[in-house]
């Protein structure tokens, strides 16, 4: 029986040894600093040591021996956050305010399944929205800064009161601050507040960035004050991510960045911030070539009633993105001015001054402009472009505006009419919306008709019945005071025999043409001096019809009249079949009227003719 009491202690000694041993092993075998804080899953549920109630408690308990655990009930006591389990050392460990809390001569390290599931909770910051927790953000940032900066500061749900935090002026690789997961940026759990004493709530000089899944309420309507959310003072480049944050009534600059290299803000929303919402500025630094900011893209966003300050705030950004945004009741929606922009749907609406757009290269679409919102890309102010890549595109459903250069590789139109049959047919080629009076179209009805060979074997001498490879006909219609007017011309082989007008109102008339026979294809151009969509709300406005439709009976006939001169000759017809000619006059002193000097030819009605002139009095 002794002997087997013996046994029984021994083997019980070996494996309160084999434990310890092991705890040790996989500490010193796992990498440095955070990773020793793990302890494997077989660690003796019987090498324990009890439960303390806080920090304060755990800092005065020395272990019973090392690798002997304890439980922390709370990082402070008398709460339920910031605890676990610790595993205990008889060695001398550092103390960093959260992973490992230390005494004379002993350590608790805390048993971490997982890293990235630290927060400020387990440094000591309490969620009541009125204690200070910059000292538990400021000791995460160090432990996270010497053991895995990629993990950064962490928040929990709730409400944290943070006085300020200055990570100081060394340049930092990373750094990164999170609230709790969402995946909406209407949704982050995480909300800060402040006092409003600094100019910053967070200030770092930190190369990559990340900031996610907070919302920062500046209480500047209740607290006047002038704070900003975040300043990264990084020069020569910054990489800069954030996602899911919303800005409440911010008093100074929400986030402020310079020399962007790679920056992507998406998912943000702001309201009520007196401040500029984004901005970005250049270092015009010598060292190297990155003194500027660029490649910003902005996504998914919704600024409103902001005031003072600009939502973006981003003068000489180049090769930028904007998708998907809304800023309304605004006083200044921003400045964009000499930089380099794609925008995909943003929308305006009732802000106070335009977006500043003053030189930037702008490639808009889907752009909504609501209540007098508007967009101001003229060039006025200083340009710090190149003048040759200065020009802007938009393209909207209603139009599109380039200013600058177009290259294509031919011209053609939507609206196309046939006529391939042996007897003319009228089209009606819509209704055309004149509001102002002087507005004016060119209708150009391309295409030729009759498409029979044989245009080239021998000389044109029938001006308007002859084959002829060129056909198009020319309407031009003008808004008078009470309705429109229109007369037309033809060229070639035209498709066009006779127009046709129905005025409906001062600023609407039905255009009708008569294609002649055989005429297989032509399309519609069109042109206007009108105000388009982009100058006017009600704007001329084509409702093509472009089918086969016949003019009452009251129609009006339009005239065919056409005139080509300088302002002093020229020549032209009109509707009787009269060629008009206006030249200088002579006396008849100046001539030389004994004789003709000689003749020219002249076919007239389809019939060569010689036509003498006369010389001039030298």
């Amino acid at each position: 029986m002794k002997r087997r009491q013996v046994l029984q202690s021994a083997a019980s000694s070996l494996v309160t040894v084999l434990s310890v041993s092991t705890v040790s092993r996989y500490a010193e075998a796992s990498e440095p600093h955070a990773s020793k804080a793990l302890v494997p899953s077989n660690v003796s549920a019987s090498a324990s040591q009890g439960e303390v109630a806080s920090v304060e408690e755990l800092r005065k308990t020395r272990p019973t021996s090392s690798g002997i655990t304890i439980k922390l009930r709370s990082w402070h006591k008398g709460l339920d956050v910031g605890g676990g389990e610790f595993v205990g050392s008889l060695a001398s460990g550092k103390d960093d305010g959260g992973v490992v809390f230390a005494g004379s001569g002993f350590a608790w390290r805390r048993v971490v399944d997982d890293f990235n599931s630290l927060n400020i909770f387990d440094f000591g910051a309490i969620a009541d929205g009125k204690t200070d927790a910059a000292a538990a953000i400021m000791a995460m940032y160090q432990w996270s800064k010497s053991n895995n900066p990629a993990i950064g500061v962490q928040f929990p749900a709730g409400t944290f009161y943070v006085s300020a935090c200055d990570f100081g002026t060394q340049e930092q690789s990373l750094f990164r601050l999170s609230g709790a997961m969402v995946n909406f940026g209407y949704f982050p759990a995480t909300t800060l507040v402040s006092n409003g004493a600094s100019k910053f709530l967070f200030q770092v000089n930190a190369r990559r960035t990340e900031i996610a899944n907070l919302v920062f309420n500046g209480r500047a309507s209740s607290t006047p004050n002038q704070q900003g959310f975040f300043n990264n003072t990084c020069i020569g480049g910054q990489f800069f991510r954030g996602a899911c944050l919303r800005f409440t009534q911010v008093g100074g600059v929400s986030l402020s960045l310079v020399d962007t290299i790679d920056c992507k803000i998406d998912q943000w929303y702001a309201s009520g911030c007196l401040g500029d919402v984004i901005k970005a500025t250049w270092s015009g630094r010598e060292a190297g070539s990155w003194d500027h900011s660029t490649a910003i893209e902005l996504s998914n966003f919704n600024a409103q009633n902001c005031r003072g300050g600009k939502v973006l705030n981003l003068p000489r950004c180049t090769q930028s993105l904007i998708y998907n945004g809304w800023i309304e009741h605004s006083d200044y929606p921003g400045d964009i001015s000499n930089g380099q922009w794609i925008i995909d749907a943003l929308s305006l609406e009732d802000c106070k001054n335009p977006l500043i757009a003053h030189y930037s290269r702008m490639n808009a679409r889907q752009i909504n402009l609501q209540s007098g919102s508007s967009i101001d890309n003229s060039q006025q102010g200083d340009s710090w472009l190149s003048i040759w890549e200065i020009g802007s595109s938009r393209i909207e459903s209603f139009g599109a505006a380039i200013d600058g250069s177009l290259k294509y590789g031919h011209l053609t139109s939507r609206f196309r009419l046939s006529n391939n049959v042996n007897q003319a047919t009228w089209f009606e080629l819509g209704n055309f919306y004149s509001p102002s009076v002087g507005d004016s179209w060119e209708i150009e009805v391309f295409g030729q008709a009759q498409y029979t060979s044989g245009t080239n074997s021998e000389p044109l001498m029938n001006l308007i019945g002859g084959r002829n490879t060129a056909g198009r006909a020319i309407i031009n219609l003008q808004r008078k005071t009470d309705n429109a007017e229109a007369s037309w011309s033809a060229e070639g082989s035209a498709p066009v025999v006779e127009v046709r007008l129905e005025p409906r109102s001062a600023t609407d008339t039905r255009v009708f043409v008569k294609l002649a026979s055989w005429t297989p294809s032509v399309v519609v151009l069109l042109k206007s001096n009108g105000k388009d969509r982009f100058l006017a709300g009600q704007c001329t406005r084509v409702d093509a019809v472009m089918a086969v439709g016949t003019p009452a009976n009251n129609s009006e006939v339009a005239p065919q009249r056409f005139s080509l001169h300088n302002g002093k000759a020229g020549i032209g017809g009109n509707e009787q079949g009269d060629l008009l000619v206006a030249t200088r006059l002579l006396n008849t002193s100046q001539v030389d009227t004994s004789k003709p000097k000689g003749y020219v030819s002249v076919v007239i009605n389809g019939q060569a003719s010689a036509v003498p002139y006369y010389g001039l009095k030298a």
